[in-house]
């Protein structure tokens, strides 16, 4: 339930695909995906494949997987801050 004309969507959930890779595997929703690229955001920022850590921009959106945990659930990654 992603509303229109919104700028920022925070999930756990990656979208599939998209900075979902952890242990080999994707994590992502497909759903998820197609809502996101077509209720087109400003930010999509999420976490859960830990591997996925980065950020990239896609058809107008910045994806961030911000998982600071390694695969083993130890502290690795520094958090970012966005300034809106």
């Amino acid at each position: 339930m992603i509303p229109n004309n919104i700028d920022v969507v925070i999930t756990h959930e990656p979208p599939i695909m998209i900075l979902d890779q952890s242990s080999g595997i994707h994590w992502g929703n497909a759903p998820l995906r197609n809502r996101i690229l077509e209720a087109k955001p400003r930010y999509h920022l999420f976490g859960h494949a830990h591997n996925g850590y980065g950020i990239l921009k896609q058809d107008g959106i910045v994806f961030s997987n911000a998982a600071l945990l390694d695969d083993m659930n130890r502290l690795v990654r520094k958090p970012r801050l966005f300034m809106f």
